[in-house]
This record gives structure tokens, C-alpha cells and sequence, in this order.
């Protein structure tokens, strides 16, 4: 490509839309929230790694039903459930604070 041609190519950015100011400004919003509230989410998460360890724990399945299978486990999938549940919060929260840090 010779110097002339070079004059009549567009830069490659010319034809990237631009984000809308309303997006901007509900995104930095967003952002603010999540830096103030940083501490409690940080409180929260370390609650939260507690008690996915203990529903993942056998222990936390008192002994009167360890020792009936049926009831033991009904028992562990419950927590199973309680457990992943608790691992999908955890992680939301996990990434609100990410985005935010990362912007």
C-alpha cells in the first residue's frame, strides 16, 4: 500500500459505537456501590466460605441420623443443595467486587 492509499483508510476505532453516556453513568454507579459496601462484602464472603464448609462437612449432620442411611442421606443432599447454593452466591458477590477493581 503507497503513501496515498494509506490517506484514504479509515482508522480501524472510526466505526466502534460508542457506549451510551445513561450506560457510563449506571456503570460507575454500580461501581461506587460495590467499592462502599466493599468491607461488608468482604465479611460476607468469608461467612459464606464457613458455612459452604460446613454443609460440606459430614459432621455438620447430627449423630442420631448419621446412623439411619435413609435419613443420612436425605440429610447430606440437602446440604449438597445448600452447599451449591452457597457456592453460587459466594461467587456472584466474587465478581461484583472483580468488576469493580478491574475498571
Amino acid at each position: 500500500m503507497d503513501e496515498h492509499e494509506m490517506d484514504n483508510v479509515m482508522p480501524n476505532d472510526y466505526f466502534m459505537p460508542r457506549e451510551p453516556a445513561n450506560q457510563v453513568i449506571s456503570r460507575k454507579r454500580e461501581k461506587a456501590h460495590t467499592m462502599e459496601a466493599l468491607p461488608i462484602l468482604l465479611k460476607l464472603l468469608d461467612r459464606l466460605e464457613k458455612r459452604i464448609a460446613f454443609y460440606e462437612s459430614v459432621r455438620s449432620i447430627s449423630d442420631d441420623i448419621r446412623t439411619d442411611p435413609e435419613k443420612f442421606l436425605i440429610a447430606h443432599n440437602s446440604n449438597t443443595l445448600a452447599a451449591s447454593n452457597l457456592i453460587s452466591e459466594r461467587e456472584w458477590i466474587a465478581g461484583l467486587i472483580e468488576d469493580s477493581q478491574r475498571r
